[in-house]
């Protein structure tokens, strides 16, 4: 799991490192983001392993790791798309998406 987790915090700070700089703020809500997700993708996978089920329709019931991690990986393109589309909105696009990562990952610890 620590592999795939490095996996995607690499992809993403690649994918990010093409577009227009970012600014210290949006450096912020990225890496909050990216905490965020990382914590998701942990807290998820230990449901997993103690019989929850995944409540993400997109993912289904019990996702592999692989899954896991493609489906963060696919969002996170999209956000930071949003994000070369919208550079003004980057702070709030990476801030939602990190606010809806963190509720997903304090959700998960109250199921397990």
């Amino acid at each position: 799991m620590r592999r795939t987790i490095l996996i995607l915090i690499t992809t993403v700070l690649i994918a990010t490192g093409c577009g227009t700089p970012y600014t210290p703020a949006q450096q912020r809500a990225f890496a909050l983001y990216t905490a965020a997700t990382a914590a998701d993708l942990i807290t998820t996978r230990q449901g997993l392993q103690q019989g929850c089920r995944e409540m993400n329709p997109f993912l289904g019931d019990y996702p592999s790791d692989r899954e896991l991690i493609a489906f963060k990986g696919i969002m996170t393109g999209v956000l930071w798309g949003l994000g070369e589309i919208f550079p003004a909105s980057r702070e709030q696009i990476w801030s939602w998406a990190a606010i809806v990562s963190g509720g997903a990952a304090i959700w998960n610890t109250t199921q397990y």
